[in-house]
């Protein structure tokens, strides 16, 4: 369901917020640990924050990285509880495969994506926890299944949502996709990316000039994109590379036509898909070596930065800067 991956986005950020203050580097091929020195300390591998040579620290980030995953996860379960759980019960468990709804499977996109980013933040914040990259990345993949998986079973409990088998399947591509980065290299020159332009109905909503209580932008589908983003620097033959401006990506991506009626922004209508093909800026490639902005490009990376766009469905279309 759409809101759970709001959810998951939520607590993704809250974990960003914690890694941050942890590890927030490249990722580094892992190197063996060395025996304790002279004053008791350890080398740790390359992969790990310098403070795990000593075991106060260690055990300190081990608690607040525990203690991170469980806060954030109790905290927002109770400020979303109300919005999301407290509605009409479901009279028993139930199941729901939403595959054939007015949005076109965009909130299944949303899943994939929550999913990733949660490993991707969560392998950052075991990682800060003196755990090597690789283990914490397969840390992070299953406890961000747990967390989605979690969600649905509170979806369950309400005649509204359900248990949606494809929104797990979703749940784990994302966070697979996630796993695998930190195992096979080639995998990170393509970044998931993503832009939210509000829709006709969601605009009118946002003025007053209609009202419509359901319609709020974490289910504005119409105004989701999601799109794959091509880092050509690394992918591309030396030849074509040389010449190529770094900043620039090549993104592939998909979003649905209208699926609330844009004019009285209440009616439901049947979406198609956009299928689309843009150029986008790659933030991570923008002048400046300062570690703060070096952790601030290296977020906004994964936010795609309108380009010129074509639309290739469900006609042909050109934006200048996109759409």
């Amino acid at each position: 369901m759409s809101r759970a991956a709001a959810l998951a986005g939520a607590v993704g950020l809250a974990l960003f917020v914690i890694s941050s203050l942890g590890v927030a580097q490249p990722v580094p091929q892992p190197v063996g640990v060395t025996a304790p020195n002279s004053s008791g300390a350890t080398a740790v591998r390359t992969d790990m924050p310098d403070y795990c040579a000593r075991p106060s620290a260690r055990r300190g980030a081990q608690i607040g990285a525990a203690s991170g995953f469980v806060a954030a996860n109790a905290t927002l379960y109770l400020v979303l509880k109300d919005a999301w759980w407290s509605g009409e019960p479901a009279p028993r468990f139930r199941f729901n495969y939403d595959w054939n709804d007015e949005w076109r499977h965009q909130d299944k996109n949303g899943h994939a994506w929550g999913g990733y980013h949660l490993t991707r933040l969560g392998t950052s914040l075991v990682n800060s926890a003196c755990v090597s990259r690789r283990s914490a990345a397969v840390w992070a993949w299953a406890i961000s299944n747990a967390l989605q998986f979690q969600i649905e079973m509170f979806d369950a409990t309400q005649a509204e949502f359900g248990f949606s088998p494809p929104d797990i399947l979703f749940n784990v591509a994302g966070s697979s996709w996630a796993l695998a980065q930190e195992f096979v290299p080639a995998m990170r020159h393509i970044t998931p990316t993503f832009w939210y332009w509000p829709s006709q109905a969601m605009q009118r909503v946002l003025s007053g000039e209609v009202r419509n209580p359901y319609l709020h932008p974490t289910i504005d589908y119409s105004g989701h994109t999601y799109w794959l983003s091509f880092d050509v620097d690394s992918l591309a033959p030396a030849s074509v590379a040389k010449w190529w401006p770094g900043f620039l990506r090549i993104s592939a991506g998909m979003g649905i036509t209208d699926w609330v009626d844009p004019v009285g922004a209440a009616n439901r209508i049947p979406a198609r898909d956009r299928w689309l093909l843009s150029l986008d800026l790659d933030p991570s490639k923008l002048p400046g070596r300062h570690p703060a902005w070096m952790a601030i490009k290296r977020q906004l990376k994964y936010v795609h930065i309108m380009g010129p766009t074509i639309q290739l469905a469900p006609k042909l279309d050109a934006y200048l800067l996109g759409r």
